[in-house]
C-alpha cells in the first residue's frame, strides 16, 4: 500500500534514482548523463573543447618542427602552455566570482578560438615568436573559467 512500514512508491523510487546517481559505478555516470540533459550537453562540449586542444597543441609542435630542431624551443613551448595557469588563476578567482560562470565560459571559449587565429601567422622561422605569443594566450584564456567555485 501507500502507506505503509517501507513508505510510499514515490519514496522507493526517489532512493533508487539516488542510489542509481551515487554508487560510483559507470552505469551510474551514464544513469546520469541520460537523465540531465544540461550535463551532457556541458560533457559533450567540454570533450570536443578538449580533442580541439589537443589537436591544437600537436599542431603547434608539428610547426615548431618544421621551422626548427632546437629542444631548447620545445621546451619553451611547453612552458607557454603550462605558465599561464600560474599567472591567470589569482585573476579567474575575481572573475568567476564577479560574472556568471556559464557566459564567462562562454566568452573564454571564444576568445581562445579568435586568439588560435595567431597560430596563422607562423609561417616562417623568423616568425616563430607568434606561436609562442599564441600559446601563452591561448592557455591563459582557457584557464579562467576553470577556476574552481569558492
Amino acid at each position: 500500500g501507500e502507506g505503509g512500514r517501507g513508505g510510499t512508491r514515490e519514496m522507493w523510487r526517489e532512493r533508487e534514482k539516488t542510489r542509481r546517481e551515487q554508487d560510483g559505478t559507470l552505469r551510474s555516470y551514464f544513469y546520469v548523463l541520460h537523465r540531465n540533459t544540461a550535463y551532457r550537453w556541458l560533457m559533450l562540449s567540454s570533450i570536443i573543447s578538449i580533442l580541439g586542444d589537443w589537436l591544437n597543441y600537436i599542431a603547434a609542435l608539428t610547426v615548431l618542427a618544421r621551422y626548427s630542431s632546437s629542444s631548447l624551443l620545445l621546451s619553451l613551448l611547453l612552458l607557454c602552455g603550462k605558465v599561464p595557469r600560474f599567472l591567470v588563476n589569482p585573476l579567474a578567482g575575481v572573475l568567476a566570482d564577479r560574472f556568471n560562470r556559464r557566459w564567462l565560459m562562454a566568452a573564454a571559449d571564444v576568445g581562445r578560438a579568435l586568439v588560435v587565429l595567431l597560430y596563422l601567422t607562423a609561417r616562417s622561422r623568423a616568425l616563430l615568436p607568434m606561436l609562442f605569443v599564441a600559446r601563452v594566450l591561448q592557455n591563459s584564456v582557457r584557464n579562467i573559467p576553470l577556476h574552481p567555485p569558492p
